[in-house]
């Protein structure tokens, strides 16, 4: 799975790695053993930054790629999923629009309604209701209407 890297730098640390003369070979290292597709570098927020779009295999690389930065730079990392204009052309976004255009049935209230107790144990406060309910609705969508007829 393709993924973008935000790394933000904080200026202190790399700064001071830079004047210690370590900044080519740390910054060598890492993308020798990440090898990003790309490799951009800015600033966020007035610190140094730097985007990479890299491949995630497994979700257990997040660290190999992620505690680099952590642990040479004290860096900030973020991933987001990113995906070409082929593969966005591949999603069917049409299909999706249309799918999710149309306002979801609603079940019938009246028979879809499941028994409830009121219950209050001892020491709870009086303001409020507490319900028990007996059964388990079908969908999500039905247990937030039964909590909002309550």
């Amino acid at each position: 799975m393709r993924m973008l890297m935000h790394i933000k730098l904080p200026n202190a640390k790399f700064n001071a790695v830079i004047k210690e003369g370590r900044i080519q070979q740390n910054m060598l290292r890492i993308l020798e053993e990440i090898k990003p597709e790309v490799v951009c570098f800015t600033e966020y927020d007035g610190r140094r930054g730097a985007n990479m779009i890299v491949n995630l295999n497994d979700p257990s690389n997040i660290s190999g790629l992620a505690e680099p930065w952590f642990l040479l730079f004290e860096a900030e990392v973020q991933f987001h999923i990113v995906m070409s204009s082929e593969e966005l052309g591949r999603a069917d976004c049409e299909a999706i629009a249309k799918k999710w255009s149309q306002p979801a049935a609603l079940p019938d209230i009246e028979t879809s309604m499941v028994k409830a107790a009121e219950v209050r144990p001892p020491g709870f406060p009086s303001e409020g209701r507490l319900f028990i309910a007996e059964g388990i609705p079908a969908s999500p969508a039905e247990y937030f209407i039964r909590l909002l007829s309550l």
